[in-house]
């Protein structure tokens, strides 16, 4: 009976350290943040729709999407 008293009090302290907390904590990374106005790479480059490097500024087509309704979050798969 000590040894189930033992493990029942582990799983209640693992479930309060770990499960809890999500409830408890807010997490910044789920709130949305605005897309950049242009398409841009990892190095601050003007990018078109596929990735190429361009001269000119692209227009981000999701960058118009949140200014009509910046309410709706969309998530976004890579291919």
């Amino acid at each position: 009976m000590k040894q189930f008293n033992n493990i029942l009090l582990f799983g209640l302290l693992c479930f309060n350290l770990t499960g809890c907390m999500g409830f408890l904590i807010s997490d910044d990374d789920y709130f949305a943040e605005a897309p950049a106005k242009y398409l841009v790479n990892g190095k601050g480059q003007y990018i078109d729709k596929n990735g190429n490097r361009v001269d000119s500024p692209v227009l981000n087509p999701y960058f118009e999407e949140f200014n009509k309704n910046p309410t709706v979050i969309k998530v976004i798969t890579p291919k």
